[in-house]
């Protein structure tokens, strides 16, 4: 009906409303450490210049320990991509690299017998063990995906927004890096 269109449509504006609040407090944190530390933020935000892996290294780990310390950083919906890419599919075992604090562990045990997400963050990390793992069958592990053991262990991988944050020289590796934890044949899903 009409009415349900209009709430829906609410539903989703709120949605983005709450998504774009907590977006520009997290980026405003991290212009606010860049340009503290003498790197021209202006020249980035235009594409002029790209943070090399050791600017990265050196103020992202503690933005992101503060992003998922807060309410801010704790996204309730999992990606809308992922749900409808996984509709219709069902896996034994499913790793979810980069899964920050687990919106969307909770949309892939629905779809797998087991599911494992890999975070650096342990903040993100203690709070997927504490919140989502007793309630769903899955583990959480502190892991940096750049690390991942050759096991062929998972039907499935899942990058939501974690791969843009590795360095582009690092593209390569990574991509070997599922591969190598994949079974053959197994199902790959990255969105940004």
């Amino acid at each position: 009906t009409a009415a349900e269109k209009v709430v829906n449509l609410l539903n989703v504006f709120n949605r983005f409303q709450e998504f774009a609040t907590r977006r520009s407090v997290f980026w405003g944190e991290m212009e606010g450490r860049l340009g503290r530390k003498g790197i021209d933020v202006e020249a980035i935000v235009k594409g002029d210049r790209k943070l090399t892996p050791a600017e990265w290294d050196g103020i992202e780990p503690d933005v992101w320990q503060r992003h998922y310390a807060t309410a801010a950083g704790f996204r309730q919906w999992p990606n809308e991509e992922l749900v409808r890419a996984l509709a219709g599919r069902q896996f034994h075992t499913v790793l979810e690299a980069g899964c920050g604090n687990g919106a969307n562990l909770r949309c892939l045990v629905e779809h797998a017998d087991s599911v494992v997400g890999f975070d650096s963050n342990k903040t993100a990390i203690d709070a997927v063990r504490r919140v989502i793992c007793p309630d769903y069958a899955l583990r959480a592990v502190i892991a940096d995906v750049r690390s991942l053991p050759p096991t062929k262990a998972f039907d499935a991988v899942v990058d939501v927004m974690t791969g843009q944050h590795v360095p582009w020289a690092e593209q390569a590796s990574l991509l070997r890096g599922y591969r190598a934890v994949m079974n053959q044949g197994g199902w790959f899903f990255r969105y940004g």
